[in-house]
């Protein structure tokens, strides 16, 4: 289940939308989580045609949330793993 985005699939379009409009839709690790689970939901779906990708309340995406990010960046070890942590699998 997606926790802070929402996939709809209609007429062969699949919409990913953002869920966290008091942030600007800032990206925090969960929601790479959601983009990694969206596309293991549309890459096996041959009658999708199409993917938008939107945000709600009037942002597409303010960046990476830097609160939920801040303790990566303290410690190295993590650090030096977080491009790797948002790559697709």
């Amino acid at each position: 289940p997606l926790r802070h985005s929402h996939l709809s699939i209609a007429d062969g379009v699949a919409e990913f939308t953002h869920q966290r409009p008091a942030s600007r839709n800032a990206l925090t690790l969960e929601m790479r989580q959601d983009y990694h689970d969206m596309l293991d939901c549309v890459e096996g779906d041959r009658s999708i045609r199409a993917l938008i990708l939107t945000g709600s309340g009037g942002s597409f995406c303010a960046g990476g949330d830097l609160k939920s990010i801040q303790g990566i960046f303290s410690n190295p070890d993590a650090s030096a793993r977080a491009p790797e942590a948002m790559r697709r699998r």
